[in-house]
């Protein structure tokens, strides 16, 4: 009874000051009374994106510093042998020294760890992280490596702790704690050179649950970057939105909410992640074209080249028709072929749902999706990126 009665004085106070929240999902949340500073925007960049050709090929001159607060360059990777961080082989290192020189802008430039195709070999992940001698070996060498390189700091994008490439059967359950463990010791040593700790997490919630040590994680990395994207599979046999707002379950709001709810993790150490492009279907029948029709995996762009994916710019432009379902997501449409991604205006209503939680920012994957040199859908130079930052400018001081 005492502890309900403290907790009801609180409460009051709290209500009185105007520091308490409650979630989409009604759940009662703490927020800082004091103006939050402003959003982060941080910006993924793709090495290979420059290999591509005509239009679409993506170059350091089309990066746009100005509006990126932060850059990360993907992908280093870990050395299978060593068990330290290194570059893959198809990487140019004049073009991490290109990246880089954008630190003088103001711009911070990290470097991302894993990624999707990187953890495909989770057993070497999940051996380091799991060893004591192995993680201080991969800390010491991680610091020479971010400074030989120009780097600010280092985003872990191990997929994921545990659940090996979405797999919750692979891992070991000492993934979880052994994970927290490392970032700790990162933290303990980028402290004294000033290097920063970011990591980027599942968004599907039942992934959270098994591979991270919420809490821990929070208070030992500068950001949390939630891919709230990939929610629903293109190997379902159904048509779905893979980075709905809110509606279908998993998504955007809920992997947010299960952080602050159950991981108590402050909001500002939170980075809403947004995807730069669709995840396609083929119709099996083209008169039956909405949301959960039956479809198989998507055809390649024909720059991107990946069955199941395109790039915003691959789809936006003419021959498209488009569906918008409010506060879930849009859809594109020609012939067989379905796409499912963020429009404007979802995306200018995530944008505010980031200032009335004042989380700590976006994230985008990647810079190369969006119309970057406005060569495709006639909508100016990165069409995706301006709205949101206009979204987040127009309201930096919004409050719930």
């Amino acid at each position: 009874m005492p502890y309900f009665k403290n907790f009801v004085g609180v409460l009051w106070f709290s209500l009185i000051i105007g520091n308490v929240n409650f979630t989409p999902g009604g759940l009662l949340r703490f927020v800082e009374a004091t103006s939050s500073p402003s959003p982060k925007f941080i910006c993924y960049f793709t090495s290979w994106s420059t290999n591509r050709t005509g239009p679409a090929r993506f170059k350091i001159s089309d990066i746009p510093s100005s509006a990126c607060t932060h850059i990360v360059y993907s992908f280093a990777v870990l050395n299978s042998t060593s068990l330290t961080m290194d570059l893959s082989a198809e990487v140019d290192r004049a073009l991490i020294d290109q990246v880089t020189t954008l630190r003088s802008n103001g711009t911070k430039v990290s470097v991302a760890l894993g990624g999707w195709a990187d953890s495909e070999n989770g057993t070497k992940y999940s051996t380091m992280i799991n060893h004591g001698h192995l993680r201080t070996n991969f800390v010491h060498e991680s610091v020479k490596f971010l400074r030989r390189h120009g780097f600010d700091g280092i985003d872990l994008d191990f997929e994921y702790p545990t659940c090996w490439w979405g797999n919750c059967s692979t891992g070991p359950v000492t993934d979880k704690n052994n994970f927290a463990n490392l970032i700790h010791e990162l933290r303990a040593a980028y402290r004294f050179y000033g290097l920063l700790v970011s990591v980027a997490v599942a968004g599907d919630v039942e992934i959270v649950k098994l591979a991270y040590d919420m809490p821990r994680i929070a208070r030992n990395v500068d950001w949390i970057g939630v891919m709230t994207y990939d929610l629903h599979s293109t190997l379902s046999g159904k048509t779905g939105h893979h980075s709905p707002y809110m509606g279908p379950h998993p998504n955007t709001v809920d992997s947010l909410d299960y952080w602050i709810n159950q991981g108590d993790v402050p909001p500002s150490k939170l980075v809403m992640g947004i995807p730069l492009y669709g995840r396609s279907f083929t119709l099996k029948d083209t008169t039956v074209h909405g949301v959960g029709a039956p479809a198989g995996q998507g055809k390649a762009g024909s720059f991107t080249e990946e069955a199941g994916f395109l790039a915003y710019f691959e789809f936006c432009g003419a021959g498209w028709s488009h569906v918008e379902i409010s506060g879930v997501g849009s859809y594109a449409l020609r012939g067989d072929q379905w796409v499912s991604y963020n429009d404007v205006s979802l995306l200018e209503q995530k944008m505010k749902h980031v200032l009335q939680y004042r989380l700590g920012g976006v994230m985008v994957w990647a810079l190369d999706l969006d119309d970057f040199n406005a060569q495709f859908c006639n909508q100016g130079r990165y069409p995706l990126i301006t709205a949101m930052k206009n979204a987040l400018s127009s309201s930096k001081n919004s409050t719930v």
